[in-house]
Formats: structure tokens, C-alpha cells, sequence
């Protein structure tokens, strides 16, 4: 074989090889996504094709702390808290704007402490951390909290509302469907009603209660807290802010929340109803033997 032959046949492999790693040929792993299909994991993503998960900080702006909901100032706070007359984190959401505003309502912390509020997204989970700064003093109060959270670019989010540090307890969790209507998800008007079940510790426990004033009955997301009082249910309902209609003042009832089996013990049941700061209570405890 002459020397410009070999020479001709060491380019063309040179020019091949070159294609096919400009093409992604040469491995299927790595970071980026160089296909034309939208992108579902946390990588980098350099196609044309919108990506349908978020990833990252965001920003926490006009936080505020309303008075003391006792009606007298700390730190010489005279009358007691009644948790039957004030309910405790009740979370409401709007999203306007392109802005999530969270009021956390009746919110029982120091009086003397500062509110520090931390906000990022994973894989669409939106996570707000509430978390008290400062050196506190004898005197412990309910108030209403507020604060803006922006940066979200994801339609749907998961959002998940923290009190306390990293450490601290879940006083919300929402599936939000976000997008570019303007929207407000709120307690409506609630009364719990009955307890069923829990005859023993292995029978699933069924709290009952009627929902009323909704714009959208079937779009009811619920959620469930222990408290050192009882087990609260959370109900949500959502309206646009722009052009909210009317609700419908059929009760919707009964709403079934099934708790599954619970220890032996008794059980205080309740559901803040609407934001008038007043618990909806069982009448009677559960007690299960």
C-alpha cells in the first residue's frame, strides 16, 4: 500500500471520529441534555426545550410581624393566650404576580424575638423555613406573620411552610398549581362534627366535618397536624383573585379524613374555621382503648 493511501485512509478515520463526537455519540452518561426532549432531571439542560423542574435559592422580602393578637403589648402581656379563641400557624397563600405571599396567622412564639424567614426550591418542592432570632424574654404571644417569596418559575409546586430551624415541625404542605392566574388558597368555613372508629388501636380513625362557602368543591386539599392540644385538619379551597365569582354556600359534607390506626389514648379533634381566629372543636374527645 503506497504512502498516499495510507495517508487518505488516516484522515477519513480522524473525520470520522470527530463526527461522531460532536454528534454525542461516543456516551449516553454525563450531565447535560443535548436531546430536543424536555428536561426531567437536575441537570444542565442545553436543548431547545423548556425544563420542567427548578432547582435553587430564593428570595424572602417584606416580612413583617403584626401585634400581639392578645390585645395587650409584651413584654408585660397581662392576659393569657386561650388556644380555643386562637388557633394557632394557620397558612394562607397567594400567588400574584408572580410573587408567593404567605400570611402564617396566629403564629404562638416569643414575644421579644425577630422572625428570620429562608426560602429554596428543589425538583419543584418549595420549602420556607420560619425560624425565631434574637434573645427572647418571659412572655410568649400569637401573631400574624408575613412575607413574600419570589424566583418561582415552575408552574407546579410542592410547597412546604417550616417553623422552627431545619429541625422544626411542618405547619404546611399544598400542592400548588401555579401558572399565570392569579389565585388565593384560604381556610373556608369549617365544622368538625365526628370522630368514627377507633374502637381499638388497630381500627382506622375517620374525622368528619362539613365544609362550606367553597368555590371549588373538588379541588379540596387537606392536611392534618398533631398539636400538643389535639389533631387539627387543615382544609384548603382556593379562588381567583382576580375575578373570584361567588362561592357556593352549600355545605359540602361529609368531608372524610382518614387517619389510620392510632395508639391508645384520647383525642382532641378540631379545624380552624375560616380566618376569624376561632377553632371548630369535636364536642367530646375520642378515646381509643
Amino acid at each position: 500500500m503506497n504512502r498516499r493511501l495510507v495517508t487518505l485512509l488516516f484522515a477519513m478515520v480522524v473525520t470520522l471520529l470527530a463526527l461522531m463526537l460532536a454528534c454525542g455519540g461516543g456516551s449516553s452518561g454525563g450531565g447535560g441534555d443535548d436531546d430536543n426532549q424536555a428536561d426531567d432531571d437536575n441537570q444542565s439542560d442545553d436543548d431547545s426545550q423548556a425544563d420542567d423542574d427548578q432547582t435553587g435559592g430564593l428570595t424572602v422580602s417584606n416580612i413583617s410581624t403584626g401585634q400581639c393578637l392578645d390585645d395587650t403589648q409584651p413584654p408585660s402581656k397581662a392576659t393569657p393566650w386561650d388556644p380555643l379563641a386562637d388557633p394557632t400557624n394557620v397558612v394562607e397563600v397567594t400567588w400574584q404576580g408572580g410573587v408567593l405571599k404567605i400570611d402564617d396567622l396566629f403564629s404562638y412564639v416569643n414575644c421579644c424575638v425577630a422572625l428570620s424567614v429562608d426560602a429554596a426550591i428543589e425538583s419543584n418542592t418549595v420549602t420556607v423555613t420560619e425560624t425565631d432570632t434574637g434573645s427572647p424574654c418571659n412572655c410568649n404571644c400569637p401573631f400574624n406573620f408575613h412575607y413574600d417569596v419570589s424566583g418561582i418559575t415552575a408552574d407546579q409546586i410542592h410547597l412546604v411552610v417550616k417553623r422552627g430551624g431545619d429541625s422544626g415541625f411542618t405547619v404546611a404542605e399544598l400542592d400548588l398549581p401555579l401558572g399565570a392566574t392569579n389565585k388565593k388558597w384560604f381556610i373556608p368555613y369549617v365544622e368538625v362534627f365526628a370522630a368514627n372508629g377507633g374502637t381499638s388501636n388497630t381500627d382506622p380513625v375517620i374525622l368528619a366535618f362539613a365544609a362550606c362557602n367553597l368555590y371549588h368543591l373538588a379541588d379540596q386539599q387537606i392536611y392534618t397536624q398533631t398539636q400538643p392540644l389535639g389533631i387539627f385538619a387543615y382544609g384548603y379551597d382556593w379562588f381567583d383573585v382576580d375575578n373570584p365569582g361567588n362561592f357556593d354556600p352549600t355545605c359540602q359534607m361529609p368531608v372524610n379524613i382518614n387517619l389510620g390506626a392510632m395508639a391508645s389514648g384520647v383525642y382532641f379533634f378540631g379545624a380552624p374555621s375560616h380566618n376569624s381566629g376561632v377553632w371548630s372543636l369535636l364536642p367530646a374527645p375520642l378515646t381509643i382503648p
